[in-house]
């Protein structure tokens, strides 16, 4: 369960969107304009981990992807 803040702007199609640490993946916001949405979900403790142990690794290693999944 999370909590979820509207936002008053809403995507222009409908979408998932995930941060990526490493092979974790941490759903973000809900983007719909069926029924005119745009959510931001809170960060999690275990995204904050993930955050900061993918920090502190090599740093080659990239923090900050994004990724989108567009629904149907």
């Amino acid at each position: 369960m999370s909590l979820a803040i509207p936002d008053s702007g809403y995507a222009a199609d409908n979408k998932l969107v995930f941060h990526r640490y490493g092979n974790q993946y941490f759903l973000s916001s809900l983007r719909s304009n069926s029924v005119s949405m745009d959510c931001h979900l809170m960060t999690s403790k275990q995204e904050k981990w993930a955050k900061a142990a993918a920090t502190q690794a090599v740093a080659s290693v990239r923090t900050d992807d994004n990724v989108m999944i567009a629904l149907k």
